[in-house]
C-alpha cells in the first residue's frame, strides 16, 4: 500500500518540470505544510460549529480560504509568499486566541511549528526566515504576557476548552513528528523520482520517437546481450519499403510518417514476442528472429510480406498500399555487423530483381 502511494506521488510529480532537486523538495514541503494547516482548520471549524460558536467558525473559514489560495501559488512556484503566508496565518491565529482566551488550550504551541518551519522549509532568504522566527518569539512572549497579566483574558467554556486542549496537544505532536520525518520521506521520494526520470530518458534514448521501435543505438546493446545468452539459431533481416519516396512526394511527408507508424505496428503484430524490430533509418527496419532456421524465417517473412501487400493503409490522404523487399541472412552474433551487411546485399539483390520479395542467403 505504501509502495503504491509512493508510486502514485512520483507519477504526479513527473507531470511537472523542476529546475533541480531543491525545487522538488521545496514544492513538496510547501504542499505538505499547506495541506496540514488546511486540515487543522477544517477540523477546528467542525468543532466550533458543533458548539455553535459562529465567530470562531468564521475565523477558521477565513483561514481555510487562505490555504486554498496557497495551492495555485505552489503550482506556479511562488514559494516565498506561500511560506510567509503560512507563517503569518498561524501566528495571527495563535495570537488571537492567546489574547482572547489565554494559553489554556495550548494554542500557543503553534508558534513552535512556525519556528521549526523557518528551519526546514527554505521558502525564502535566511534573513527573511530569521525575521519571521523572531516575530514568532515576540508573539509567543506577547501571548504569555496576555495570559498572565491581562484581566481581559477569558478561558474557553469548559466543554470545548477541554476538547481544544486535547486536540491541540495531539495536533502539535503530529506536526512535530511530520517535521522530524518529512526530510527522509521527501528525499526517498526524490530518489524515486530521479530513478523514474532516468528510466524514461533511457527509454527515449533507445527508442525511435515516431514509431516507438527500438533504434540503432539499442541494437548494439541487444546484440551484446544476445551474445551472452545460450547459443541458438537466429536470423537477421533488413526490410525496406519499396518506392517510399513516391509516397512522400505524392502524399506528403505527414502521410509517409503515418505509413511508417502503421508498418511498425504491423511488424509487431505479425512477428513473435521474442523477435525484435529496430528502425534502422528512414524506411529501413532491422528484424531479428530468434530460435528459428533460415528456411522457416524466410517462410514467416514471405507470409508477412504478402499480407502487407494486400493491406490498405488508411491515411489522411486516403488509402495507401505498400510493398516491402526483405534481405535475410543467418545471424552470427559475434560478427553481427557482417550478418547485417549480408542482409543488405540480399536486400539490394531483391530491389534489382523486381522488389516485393524475400531474398535469403
Amino acid at each position: 500500500m505504501l509502495q503504491r502511494a509512493r508510486n502514485q506521488i512520483i507519477q504526479r510529480l513527473m507531470r511537472r518540470s523542476y529546475a533541480n532537486d531543491d525545487e522538488v523538495y521545496l514544492f513538496m514541503l510547501c504542499l505538505v505544510a499547506t495541506t496540514f494547516c488546511l486540515a487543522i482548520h477544517l477540523y477546528l471549524s467542525v468543532v466550533f460549529l458543533a458548539f455553535g460558536m459562529w465567530p470562531y467558525v468564521g475565523v477558521n473559514l477565513f483561514s481555510i480560504a487562505v490555504y486554498l489560495f496557497m495551492y495555485p501559488l505552489i503550482k506556479r512556484g511562488r514559494y516565498t509568499p506561500v511560506g510567509l503566508g503560512i507563517s503569518l496565518e498561524v501566528m495571527a491565529y495563535a495570537t488571537l486566541f492567546g489574547f482572547l482566551h489565554g494559553i489554556g488550550t495550548y494554542v500557543i504551541g503553534y508558534y513552535l511549528l512556525v519556528l521549526v518551519m523557518q528551519i526546514i522549509i527554505p521558502y525564502g532568504s535566511v534573513r527573511l526566515r530569521l525575521w519571521v522566527g523572531l516575530a514568532a518569539v515576540a508573539c509567543t512572549t506577547a501571548s504569555l504576557l496576555a495570559h498572565f497579566y491581562s484581566p481581559h483574558v477569558s478561558p474557553m467554556p469548559a466543554g470545548i476548552g477541554n476538547i481544544l486542549m486535547v486536540s491541540n496537544i495531539y495536533l502539535l505532536i503530529i506536526g512535530t513528528v511530520v517535521e522530524l520525518l518529512i526530510d527522509n520521506v521527501l528525499q526517498h521520494l526524490i530518489a524515486g523520482l530521479n530513478e523514474k526520470r532516468m528510466a524514461e530518458l533511457s527509454t527515449k534514448a533507445y527508442t525511435d520517437a515516431l514509431t516507438g521501435l527500438y533504434n540503432r543505438r539499442y541494437a548494439e546493446i541487444y546484440f551484446e546481450e544476445l551474445a551472452a545468452r545460450q547459443k541458438q539459431t537466429c536470423c537477421v533481416a533488413m526490410l525496406d519499403i519499396d518506392d517510399f519516396k513516391l509516397v512522400n512526394d505524392s502524399c506528403g511527408h505527414a502521410c509517409g510518417d503515418e505509413v511508417l507508424v502503421f508498418l511498425a505496428g504491423f511488424l509487431r503484430e505479425h512477428l513473435r514476442k521474442s523477435d525484435k524490430v529496430f528502425r534502422w533509418g528512414g524506411e529501413e527496419f532491422l528484424l531479428v528472429l530468434e530460435n528459428i532456421s533460415l528456411e522457416d524465417a524466410a517462410a514467416v517473412l514471405d507470409k508477412l510480406r504478402e499480407a502487407l501487400a494486400h493491406t490498405p493503409i488508411h491515411t489522411q490522404k486516403g488509402e495507401v498500399v505498400i510493398t516491402v523487399t526483405i534481405g535475410l541472412a543467418p545471424l552470427q552474433v559475434a560478427t553481427h555487423t557482417n550478418s547485417i551487411e549480408c542482409c543488405d546485399a540480399n536486400l539490394y539483390t531483391g530491389k534489382r530483381t523486381g522488389k516485393n520479395v524475400v531474398v535469403a542467403g
